[in-house]
């Protein structure tokens, strides 16, 4: 099992934002698809954005939102 680390970054009233950092891109793929599992409604709008290696090539960032509710 690979560990995805999540930094919030900033949360409001309607909308959670995080930083991911995992040692695979199919780590954060596979944490994604969890979270959209956690939430009916398609995973209240649940995204992963911007997925990259880091410099060194160790580590593959990402940056994750979803809304708070389905309102």
């Amino acid at each position: 099992m690979t560990t995805v680390v999540r930094i919030k970054v900033r949360e409001t009233d309607f909308r959670i934002e995080e930083h991911w950092t995992a040692p695979t891109e199919e780590a954060i793929r596979e944490e994604v698809a969890k979270e959209i599992r956690r939430f009916p409604t398609e995973g209240y709008g649940t995204g992963v954005y911007n997925i990259h290696p880091d410099p060194t090539g160790l580590l593959v960032h990402a940056k994750f939102s979803r809304m708070l509710s389905c309102d």
